[in-house]
């Protein structure tokens, strides 16, 4: 599949990159060969393995920089870009700047770079940001696009209602679906040398999700001591890394740190059901209501059971009622999150089985081919 138009893809963090963001976009972008230019310094590495431009932006702010900015040998500075480092390390002309933003400083300059080359500028908002809607040149920016993309119903929905247009379109997290097996197996009866095996893979933050997650370490905790054989496993990043030292007792709570993206389908075959947190706090709740976990239509497509928990504003939790996917509990309770392991232990078998069923459609709905043939099409009108 491909496009004949040449895409120069604006991006924090590039294609490829062990996160949600990164999974994105390789998968999206696959076969259609846009070139990079990324502005997240961190990812400097894996840029220069992968030929991908680094433009760092913001770059530091220390009078210093000016002469810098002006021989072109850096291409920001204090909201300043740079015209000749442009016309250095940019040599072709290009239909699409497609800006990949969750962030004000790469949809600005994503936008200077569009009207720089005279090209079309698309946007496609990742994630949300507050400046997309209180920030003035922000909201210039997005009404003046070619074309708009979100990802998903409700980012699209609150965004149009927001900008009173009616063009948003919608490009959901992709997945390649030949790296993910559908599993209908059935795993017989719980027990010591077989445990019910929860799963939680992501980062967490301080006071984002933290309080799910606790809530579920507390109710396999409390099982355990119980006689139930149930285990929760914890992979990804941890910010601060005491955070859960609590409740991690390398027995029914353990943390077992980072893992490479590529051992993601691995890793959940060898377990029975994934968390999938929605903060139920008020104000971070509001602000990641239109995020999608990228490995949430992964899961689904694999046929791993899933518990969406957190309130019924998230998009998480919309997106699994309109697929009729995954179980959702949507008010903070250790007593429901309780409840619902010990349902789900006795009746495993069969929701491995419908969950095995539904998997099948979502994966053939949502394949890497299908995005990808969605947003050639959205390229084209």
């Amino acid at each position: 599949m491909n496009t004949t138009k040449e895409i120069l893809l604006v991006t924090e963090t590039p294609p490829g990159t062990p996160n949600g963001f990164g999974v994105t976009l390789d998968t999206l972008f696959k076969d259609l060969d846009p070139d990079v230019l990324f502005t997240d310094a961190e990812f400097k590495d894996h840029g220069n393995q992968n030929g991908y431009q680094l433009a760092q932006i913001p770059f530091h702010r220390s009078k210093k920089y000016l002469l810098s900015l002006l021989i072109g040998k850096t291409p920001e500075w204090r909201g300043i870009f740079s015209r000749l480092w442009v016309s250095k390390h940019i040599k072709k002309k290009y239909d699409f700047i497609y800006s990949f933003v969750y962030s004000s400083s790469c949809l600005k300059y994503g936008n200077w770079l569009a009207k720089r080359f005279n090209s079309e500028h698309i946007v496609h908002i990742a994630d949300h940001s507050p400046e997309f809607f209180d920030d003035k040149e922000c909201i210039r920016i997005i009404k003046s696009a070619k074309k708009r993309i979100t990802i998903g119903n409700n980012m699209r929905d609150s965004y149009q209602d927001f900008y009173k247009l009616d063009d948003f379109k919608v490009l959901h997290n992709g997945v390649d679906s030949n790296k993910i097996p559908v599993d209908f197996d059935s795993r017989g009866e719980f027990g010591a040398k077989n445990p019910f095996k929860l799963l939680f893979l992501g980062s967490l933050f301080e006071n984002l999700h933290t309080e799910c997650i606790e809530d579920v370490c507390e109710a396999v905790k409390q099982l355990s001591s119980n006689g139930h054989h149930i285990k929760f496993d914890i992979y990804g990043q941890i910010v601060p890394d005491n955070m859960l030292n609590h409740y991690i007792d390398n027995q029914s709570v353990r943390y077992n740190g980072c893992i490479p993206s590529s051992e993601r389908f691995s890793l959940m075959e060898k377990y029975d059901c994934l968390i999938v947190p929605s903060s139920f706090n008020r104000e971070k709740s509001h602000s990641y209501s239109y995020s999608i976990p990228t490995k949430l239509p992964e899961v689904l497509s694999s046929g791993l059971p899933v518990l969406i928990y957190g309130p019924k504003i998230m998009e998480a939790h919309r997106f699994c009622t309109r697929l009729d996917a995954g179980d959702k509990i949507s008010e903070r309770s250790i007593d429901a999150l309780r409840e619902y392991f010990i349902r789900t232990m006795e009746n495993y078998n069969e929701i491995r089985r419908n969950s095995g069923k539904l998997a099948i459609k979502i994966k053939e709905d949502f394949s890497g081919n299908s995005v990808r043939t969605k947003l050639v099409h959205i390229l084209g009108q």
